[in-house]
């Protein structure tokens, strides 16, 4: 299992920034988000749904942001790892049937 945090999951599919929004939208949501990064951060965040590995990471997230706790079946899903940040992702979305609420 891994997990991700949202503000409020509506029962459908987890879709990236730029699945919802378009690049050059998506972008600036991405950097009003996270204000000390730049457009080649961004670039690189956008299409992917990002998760943590334990559900004390997503609850310290939580915590800290607030929002609602998911948990993901990783069955069937392609989830990779990113060497730098260390955290996992899904490239665009993941289906809601692998989606559970936990709070």
């Amino acid at each position: 299992m891994k997990y991700h945090v949202c503000p409020q999951w509506d029962g459908q599919d987890l879709e990236s920034l730029e699945d919802i929004y378009g690049e050059d939208e998506a972008i600036d949501v991405f950097l009003s988000r996270w204000p000390d990064a730049n457009e080649a951060m961004a670039m690189e965040h956008i299409n992917k749904v990002w998760l943590y590995a334990t559900l004390e990471e997503a609850q310290k997230h939580q915590a800290e942001c607030g929002g609602e706790i998911l948990e993901i079946n990783e069955e069937g899903l392609e989830i990779k790892k990113d060497i730098i940040e260390g955290y996992y992702y899904v490239y665009h979305n993941i289906p809601a049937e692998n989606i559970k609420s936990i709070k």
